[in-house]
């Protein structure tokens, strides 16, 4: 089980670092974006605080200028994993990369039919966002079950990582379904490291 850290909080990353428990980071543009520092300065601070790998959101528009993009972040670090999201343009992307060896995540996958054709183009990792299938009215476990399924049964080398997850239930709620891993974010991690109430009444 891989649990990556959605966030570019330092201090939580070096927490979470500390305890052994992380494999990697995920971000978002608007994560990376600082006034005060370049993206490329908050990512690097992002990457020297663990050791693990950084997602990081292709952001041109077409094939072309992301294939572009994801060359230049693999020669800045081979650490960095593409996050592609699954469009007609990002599956194309998803397999122009796959032929370079440069690891894609293909997210803001909502259907299983959409994590079967990234599993197909070749991608590295399958990212259902689980909140948002959630806010759209589906039952997001059956969605996962169903994702899961599909890699079990035509055995998929590509991984699945629970992503959107909103609460502590939602990540243990995905270890019952088996998935290869979860991108938690900051507030949930924050609680998942809370002391039990009980646990501190034991040593106290």
């Amino acid at each position: 089980m891989e649990l990556w850290l959605n966030t570019n909080q330092v201090e939580l990353i070096e927490q979470v670092s500390r305890i052994g428990i992380l494999t990697g980071i995920t971000t978002t543009p608007q994560m990376l974006a600082n006034p005060n520092i370049s993206a490329e300065k908050s990512l690097s601070l992002v990457m020297k605080k663990q050791d693990g790998p950084v997602g990081v959101q292709l952001t041109k528009g077409n094939v072309e200028s992301m294939v572009d993009e994801a060359e230049q972040l693999n020669a800045f670090s081979s650490r960095i994993i593409m996050q592609v999201p699954v469009t007609a343009v990002g599956l194309e992307v998803i397999h122009a990369l796959h032929h370079r060896n440069i690891p894609v995540m293909a997210t803001a996958i909502y259907a299983p039919h959409q994590a079967l054709l990234a599993f197909k183009a070749g991608a590295d990792y399958v990212v259902p966002f689980l909140g948002a299938i959630q806010d759209n009215r589906q039952d997001s476990y059956e969605i996962l079950e169903l994702i899961q399924g599909m890699k079990n049964r035509y055995s998929f080398q590509g991984k699945i990582l629970a992503s959107d997850v909103r609460n502590i239930d939602n990540v243990i709620q995905c270890t019952k379904i088996g998935v290869n891993g979860i991108a938690i974010p900051e507030v949930v991690m924050k609680e998942m490291l809370l002391s039990h109430s009980e646990c501190l009444s034991s040593v106290s």
